[in-house]
């Protein structure tokens, strides 16, 4: 009988899990967690027992590759996304034009303060104070 590579498998109560079955799960897991610990409790593993298993089974490029390209359709749709808010601001519909203007002020810093009495316009106060002003040409 020919010399074969012994495969490693997992058993877990009753289910065994073939190394692809433990690969597979572990990127999924990493992938959509916010950090190791996280993943590790998804997977019922401890945070050791994550690394051992990206390292042995070499997720770690496949990691950064699907967090990569995820970034990447992130960016490319923001823009569509923005179009949208920005055609939704001119609806007919107040409530819908209000929301989308409310969205699109949230999104780029001058949104309402937590404290009822401060200037909902405060954030763009400070904005504007820290840009850095031109010098003038008639000094």
């Amino acid at each position: 009988m020919p010399d074969q590579k012994s495969v490693k498998t997992v058993k877990r109560g009753m289910i065994t899990k073939s190394p692809e079955i433990l690969a597979a799960e572990t990127l999924l897991a990493v992938t959509t967690s916010d950090n190791i610990e996280q993943a590790a409790e998804k997977l019922g593993i401890t945070r050791q027992q994550v690394h051992w298993r990206i390292k042995e089974y070499e997720l770690k490029d496949k990691i950064v590759a699907l967090k990569e390209n995820a970034l990447l359709e992130l960016s490319t749709t923001s823009v569509k996304a923005a179009r949208k808010i920005g055609k939704l601001i001119d609806s007919d519909d107040e409530k819908i034009a209000l929301a989308a203007s409310n969205s699109n002020l949230d999104r780029i810093g001058l949104t309402k303060s937590d404290s009822n009495t401060n200037n909902i316009f405060m954030g763009d106060v400070q904005f504007v104070n820290n840009v850095p002003r031109p010098p003038r040409a008639d000094k």
